[in-house]
């Protein structure tokens, strides 16, 4: 999360708040997700993928964010498509094997 930002500019408050619209996962295998959160520790978070062989993946998430701005508490537009990105190399040393159905 990003905390609201204020400037004073010639004697006015121009106020900034930001907001996630989305996250876009890539896993280095070629499968991609795409979430509204950052997923959470655990089995049930919404971001988790399954690694078919052992090696070391390029893991990266985009994140995508849009920011409204107020002058004197009076809004006067919005900047879309602002983006984040953190990407590191996430090793896979063990594959296990899930029968289902």
């Amino acid at each position: 999360n990003q905390p609201p930002v204020d400037l004073e500019v010639a004697g006015s408050t121009v106020h900034a708040e930001f907001r996630v619209v989305e996250y876009r996962w890539a896993f280095g295998d070629g499968q991609g997700l795409v979430t509204t959160g950052p997923g959470t520790e655990g089995l049930d978070s919404e971001v988790r993928t399954a690694f078919r062989r052992r090696g070391f993946y390029r893991v990266g998430v985009t994140v995508m964010w849009t920011a409204e701005a107020f002058l004197d508490g009076r809004r006067v537009g919005q900047v879309d498509d602002l983006v984040s990105r953190a990407r590191t190399t996430y090793p896979v040393a063990e594959v296990r094997t899930i029968l289902t159905g």
